[in-house]
């Protein structure tokens, strides 16, 4: 069975239609990762180790990385997976998370929900993301760009010839 899935320019297309940093750090986690919308809807603050070395936060995995980790939320995001595990992230997620967390930072300060990604422009504000509205998100994109809602874990396989575009956007237009 083929499965109708959006091409790696649409998930281009659908990044640049983003109106926040959250939203296209939701796009990279989803598309470049390769996580679910579960899994990202369930990342803490304190599974994202972004650093090159977090032997310091007792964490021994090198590079920036995520870990997934299968537990109730109060959100109802849930990895189907049942063990924990780690996923690398690179340059190009890791700015996003940068942008992510200014936004944030902007509009709730340092404190808040450790859910990563939570509710930024709608009620209740500050409270997590949940899964549901991620694909309200991925189905507003889709119709946005007029392509197909991507498939949960479908990584872009051709990025490198996208990263130049996307690195350009995601750079702060103090630094370009």
């Amino acid at each position: 069975m083929d499965v109708d899935r959006a091409h790696d320019g649409e998930l281009v297309a659908m990044f640049l239609a983003c109106r926040s940093a959250r939203d296209r750090l939701i796009v990279l986690l989803h598309c470049r990762v390769g996580l679910r919308r579960g899994q990202v809807a369930g990342l803490r603050r304190s599974d994202c180790h972004l650093l090159p070395a977090s032997r310091a936060l007792g964490c021994e995995h090198e590079g920036a990385h995520v870990h997934v980790r299968r537990r109730a939320n109060a959100n109802r995001a849930w990895s189907k997976s049942k063990r924990e595990w780690v996923q690398p992230l690179d340059f190009l997620v890791v700015q996003a998370f940068d942008q992510h967390v200014d936004e944030r930072l902007e509009r709730f300060g340092a404190g808040g929900s450790d859910f990563l990604l939570v509710n930024l422009f709608r009620a209740p504000l500050g409270a997590p993301m949940s899964p549901a509205a991620m694909g309200e998100l991925f189905d507003r994109l889709s119709k946005e760009v007029d392509t197909h809602r991507p498939r949960d874990g479908a990584p872009i396989r051709d990025f490198a010839n996208q990263c130049d575009m996307l690195l350009a956007e995601l750079t702060p237009r103090r630094m370009q």
